[in-house]
């Protein structure tokens, strides 16, 4: 399992994104790259957020004439990163696969017609077709690929219920009949836990909606690309993380809102009498 690593190199690219917002260093760039790089080796689909991070620091230092060379400077270290398993891939299949080969296969099986619109049917393993066997791992990736976008294009609207069946149980924090009992508490008592407060910190992000943009795209970003492939709820984690700060304003801000109320002076149930130095005046 990738997820700690992966989590990890995801909260670190992002405040690095942060800090080249505010002051970009080469340094700083180069830390980006390997983040990045470094979660991309990971988890393959982290390449496909790299392009919006970039472009959010590109307009975000619009006016400072940020030089292209630096905005490059992360794109060759990502590249120096993949480029030895590529090379690796061509060698072994003498076919191009850019880092693995799991990505085809997810788009097949997640969006195959024998699901139907209920995504508790992916339960059942999808076999890859017999008229594919002996292709190596480039060659079935390419092919599985092709036929998943395939599934989507025959049917659209199949395809989009069945996605909308995929975000139920992406964001699902209630019990659920199919899952062990400790599964349900873990469930219950964590996500389930944290959604009042990540909602609620989001809303209070509105007001400062661009300190917040980096981390809108990466939640919105991350989460299209797996309910639009394969929903699993451990490929939502990263995305939990990320709204844990969201939950953090929450508490803070509820924090702040008791604190004052509790210092609250009670002068309205208090009866109206005259001041006690008034009182030891006249004695």
């Amino acid at each position: 399992m990738t997820e700690t690593f992966f989590i990890v190199l995801v909260l670190l690219s992002l405040h690095l994104s942060l800090e080249l917002k505010e002051d970009p260093t080469p340094v700083r760039w180069v830390g980006l790259g390997l983040a990045l790089g470094l979660a991309s080796l990971l988890r393959q689909s982290m390449l496909l957020l790299v392009p919006l991070l970039l472009l959010w620091l590109a307009w975000e230092h619009r006016t400072d004439r940020v030089q292209w060379r630096s905005l490059a400077l992360p794109v060759v270290v990502i590249v120096s990163l993949i480029l030895p398993w590529t090379i690796r891939n061509y060698v072994a299949y003498r076919e191009f696969l850019l880092l693995n080969s799991n990505g085809g296969y997810a788009l097949y099986a997640s969006n195959n017609p024998g699901l139907g619109t209920d995504w508790r049917n992916e339960r059942v393993v999808v076999p890859v077709p017999k008229e594919l066997a002996g292709q190596n791992e480039a060659q079935l990736d390419r092919a599985l690929t092709r036929r998943g976008i395939q599934f989507i294009l025959a049917d659209p609207e199949r395809y989009l219920r069945l996605t909308l069946d995929k975000t139920l149980e992406y964001f699902r924090f209630w019990p659920s009949r199919d899952s062990s009992a400790v599964s349900n508490w873990n469930r219950v008592l964590s996500f389930g836990l944290y959604v009042p407060f990540m909602v609620v910190g989001l809303c209070l992000s509105l007001s400062r909606w661009r300190s917040f943009l980096v981390l809108y795209l990466f939640v919105v970003g991350h989460t299209v690309i797996h309910l639009l492939s394969w929903p699993a709820p451990r490929y939502r984690l990263p995305v939990d993380a990320v709204l844990m700060i969201f939950a953090g304003l929450a508490v803070v801000d509820l924090a702040h809102r008791s604190r004052l109320w509790l210092r609250r002076p009670a002068v309205a149930n208090r009866p109206i009498s005259e001041p006690r130095g008034h009182e030891r005046a006249a004695t």
